[in-house]
């Protein structure tokens, strides 16, 4: 789980938005 959350931030920040809120989608 946390290497998804992982990905997922790094991939928002590639994008120029971040998602504080990760964490409860998983």
């Amino acid at each position: 789980i946390r290497g998804l959350r992982v990905d997922i931030e790094y991939s928002s920040v590639q994008r120029g938005y971040y998602i504080p809120a990760a964490d409860e989608f998983l």
